[in-house]
């Protein structure tokens, strides 16, 4: 812009050339105030993690506006492709490994390896779970977090917590399927596979069985009323069946719902 600016003759531009500068040191202030507000609280998310980089190239921008006259303005379009090659490719600091880092190490000054869970207080607690918000939207979090501390973990003692801390009662189910063997000679095929979701009404919980919506309501609510079965296998009514080997979720008595719930077994068709 200034560039641009210094190309145009009238009084106006040669105003707002000479001028404009030292007007946007405000807003820039106020920009780093806002963010430094922000990642205190929250830690550095990927669009802060961008407004961090805006900012230093404002103040970049500014300062080789302000050195020696302007002589070295022009070097802005070096800095721009740098900052590009930073974000966007070098490891550690670009873009999508950098504000993971941050929320990790944010995390383990809160939660460290001989902290008890007892001892977690709540604005911790809440701190915790806007981390694991964050990192569950990453397939591969775990492999930045520490051993002592992987996302089953954390996510595990949200749940359990969440009744002495947001003050709605969940009940924790949790199932393995008992050694023995199982007859599937009327089955061809046999494959493994993984069902997992979070807040779904009881009534409306359906995994995908075979190419069948198969509504699982009455087997969850038939497992929760005598958790001592050996095995559940359930029929889609089509030719084809699920065998759970290992199932755990959390029932929200107040809601009626299903929370973070994972169902592992195998898929047997004709």
């Amino acid at each position: 812009m200034f560039i641009m600016l210094s190309n145009y003759k009238g009084k106006i531009e040669e105003l707002n050339y000479k001028y404009l500068p030292y007007v946007l040191i405000a807003p820039i202030i106020l920009q780093i105030y806002s963010i430094v507000v922000r990642i205190s609280n929250y830690g550095v998310t990927s669009s802060r993690y961008i407004g961090i980089f805006i900012i230093i190239f404002e103040l970049v921008a500014l300062f080789l506006y302000l050195f020696k006259k302007k002589k070295y303005i022009k070097y802005n379009f070096i800095v721009m492709p740098i900052f590009t090659l930073i974000l966007f490719v070098l490891p550690l600091v670009n873009l999508y490994e950098a504000p993971i880092e941050l929320q990790v190490m944010r995390l383990e000054s809160i939660w460290k390896e001989d902290t008890y869970e007892s001892d977690i207080t709540k604005s911790d607690r809440q701190k915790i779970k806007d981390i694991y918000e964050f990192l569950n939207d990453y397939d591969n979090a775990d492999k930045y977090l520490p051993k002592y501390l992987k996302m089953e973990k954390i996510n595990k003692y949200l749940m359990d917590t969440k009744g002495e801390f947001e003050g709605i009662e969940q009940r924790y189910f949790s199932f393995t399927a008992k050694e023995g063997k199982i007859d599937i000679s009327s089955y061809n095929n046999l494959e493994p596979v993984v069902y997992q979701g979070n807040s779904i009404p009881i009534d409306y919980i359906k995994i995908n069985i075979g190419g069948v919506d198969y509504n699982i309501k009455e087997n969850l609510k038939e497992y929760m009323k005598n958790d001592e079965v050996d095995n559940i296998v359930i029929d889609n009514g089509e030719g084809a069946a699920l065998y759970i080997s290992n199932m755990s979720f959390y029932f929200n008595d107040s809601e009626g719902n299903i929370e973070n719930y994972i169902i592992e077994g195998y898929l047997l068709t004709r």
